[in-house]
């Protein structure tokens, strides 16, 4: 009723009702008056500082949001969550300044931080953000990567150089696969490769010459193999090849190209041909549809004569990969003595918002005794325990939101560690 544009009298009335909806103004009344726009990494203290999130890290998140309101909101406070595992948040509560009408405002320092595990590299982190304000709770949220998405590089082959491509001979008792300039022979052998000028050069089964069936696979199998290729973290990945394949018989002859990712043990067909491609053809292959990429990948071709001898001739070029990987740089942080004790400093208090506050002094730091990195909060309702782990913070100062919801008393342990160990 507050955003319906009024009819006669203001206010509801038997003719017309409530007034006339205005749907835009209604969303907003009961949609957010805070969103979030945008936040920032900051890995310069204990990580690599590329200002992404990387293994082994710890990072200071910043959160920006926006206004959807024409006044101004004091007292803003976010709570941050995510469900990704790998991902640890210690300082999960953060104020703002005051947001105004219509513009945007920045967590204010310590801000977020998070600890990334060693095994959450590619993983996509889900992060939850509860905005609180004047009595509303709202809700956003965002995604981060761990890494940092690149291309694939690396792996295109015109074959002008053998660059480490190997062939075998097989089964075949002739034909195996030779890098040459190919010599045309009717409509069984190409004339020449598909790389633009001034490239020549191809895999073929085979020296071309003489007749069709002078130099042409016989007897069995032969095999053309790439070498090793891909990356621990490939979330994209396409291959495209040109191929000439001619065979004169119904019978068991073939051309196949395959993929593995676990080094050669094990094959996965790409594409298999028993009828020719009538000259050079080119194939794309989603790799993702096929199998689960690897960094031991191998590729393969095979021309088979597999019945009677038969014309059998098989040509490769222009083999290319391409797609996105995720580049992890992990961070393992310097070694120093474990920190000093927090002692007697701890303090709690209740703030305007009925929240625990916990507050205590930095541990000093001495010829033995380095400097607290992180703190880990535990919670007990009796003073002897058991006591429970309920947060951690790299800054003197920790929020407990859930504390004064319930009738129990709660006891409070703050202990400093950092990577020498805990005090």
């Amino acid at each position: 009723m507050t955003t319906a544009q009024h009819r006669g009298t203001p206010g509801k009335n038997n003719v017309y009702g409530a007034g006339l909806l205005q749907a835009y103004p209604a969303v907003l009344a009961v949609e957010s008056g805070v969103v979030y726009q945008a936040h920032a990494l900051d890995d310069t203290v204990l990580g690599n500082g590329d200002l992404g999130l990387d293994p082994g890290e710890q990072v200071v998140l910043s959160v920006t949001v926006e206004s959807r309101t024409d006044v101004p909101i004091v007292g803003l406070q976010a709570i941050l969550s995510t469900s990704t595992p790998g991902i640890t948040i210690h300082d999960r509560v953060a104020s703002f300044p005051t947001l105004p009408a219509r513009g945007t405002a920045t967590s204010l320092a310590p801000h977020f931080s998070l600890g990334v595990d060693a095994g959450a590299c590619a993983a996509f982190v889900d992060f939850v953000l509860e905005l609180r304000y004047g009595g509303s709770v709202r809700r956003g949220s965002f995604r981060v990567r761990v890494g940092t998405e690149a291309p694939v590089t690396g792996f295109d082959f015109d074959f002008e150089s053998a660059a480490g491509w190997t062939s075998s001979p097989g089964t075949a008792t002739r034909g195996a696969w030779v890098r040459e300039d190919p010599v045309g022979v009717g409509v069984s052998n190409p004339e020449d490769d598909t790389t633009p000028p001034p490239g020549v050069a191809c895999w073929v089964t085979g020296s071309g010459g003489g007749g069709a069936s002078s130099n042409d696979v016989d007897g069995g199998s032969t095999f053309l193999t790439s070498p090793p290729f891909g990356a621990p973290h490939i979330q994209e990945l396409t291959l495209r090849y040109d191929r000439w394949y001619y065979d004169d018989s119904a019978g068991g002859d073939s051309f196949k190209a395959e993929l593995s990712s676990d080094g050669g043990t094990s094959w996965t067909l790409v594409e298999q041909r028993v009828s020719p491609t009538n000259g050079w053809g080119t194939v794309t292959a989603n790799v993702m549809d096929l199998l689960a990429p690897s960094d031991a990948m191998r590729l393969r071709f095979t021309a088979t004569d597999g019945s009677t001898d038969n014309v059998v001739e098989a040509a490769v070029d222009e083999v290319h990969l391409s797609g996105m990987q995720v580049d992890c740089q992990g961070y393992t942080p310097p070694l120093v003595p474990a920190p000093n004790p927090v002692g007697g400093s701890l303090r709690v208090e209740k703030d305007s918002r009925g929240h625990a506050v916990l507050t205590w002094a930095a541990p000093p730091v001495d010829a033995g005794h380095g400097a607290a990195t992180l703190y880990r909060v535990t919670r007990a309702t009796l003073p002897q325990g058991p006591w429970m782990e309920v947060g951690s913070a790299t800054s003197t100062h920790w929020v407990d939101v859930d504390a004064l919801t319930t009738a129990e008393t709660f006891h409070y342990r703050v202990a400093a560690e950092n990577s020498g160990g805990s005090e």
